[in-house]
């Protein structure tokens, strides 16, 4: 079966009819460029059907319809339409300092006296210190300089209080005698 009719007359047709519609557009007073839709106005004796009352239909439109608030731009896009945009999340906030730990508690300084010898002949032990160029004679129950106390002697050890701080020390005795 073979059509009637062309591709160019059909083609021809479609023209002239959207030519046609479009004149009978612009002659009948509308515009093909305008866009606005007009609102409708009504009379007061037009009613709603289901209320009874004139212009309840009214009462509920919203009388305009205003575009949506959009906020201000901030000030780098207001001066540079075309600034390069970050979509990453803002770093976060530094940590907060932690105080400073507290101090450590206070230590006897470092013992200033260094053994030299030992002396049992008594009943009480004596010990030989030196410190610097000194050469001290120590038994037990001695106090030293004011600062240092001998608790006892013997052949292994010296043990020694600092008296400022309570702590005891000992200088170990090499050889053990």
């Amino acid at each position: 079966m073979r059509n009637r009719f062309s591709r160019r007359q059909i083609g021809l047709v479609l023209v002239a009819g959207a030519l046609v519609s479009y004149g009978a557009m612009v002659f009948s007073g509308g515009s093909a460029e305008s866009g606005v839709i007009e609102p409708v106005t009504r009379s007061a004796g037009n009613h709603q059907a289901g209320t009874g009352k004139p212009g309840a239909a009214e009462a509920t439109l919203p009388k305009t319809i205003a575009p949506p608030v959009r906020s201000s731009l901030d000030q780098t896009a207001a001066n540079n339409l075309f600034a390069a945009n970050s979509w990453l999340p803002p770093p976060p906030p530094p940590p907060k300092e932690l105080p400073p730990p507290p101090p450590p508690p206070p230590t006897a300084p470092p013992m200033p006296f260094n053994f030299v010898g030992l002396l049992q002949d008594q009943a009480k032990p004596t010990a030989f210190l030196a410190k610097d160029d000194q050469l001290l004679l120590v038994t037990t129950g001695d106090t030293v300089e004011g600062t240092y106390r001998i608790d006892s002697v013997s052949a292994k050890e010296i043990v020694l209080t600092y008296l400022p701080l309570n702590q005891r020390q000992s200088i170990l005795i090499s050889g053990g005698l």
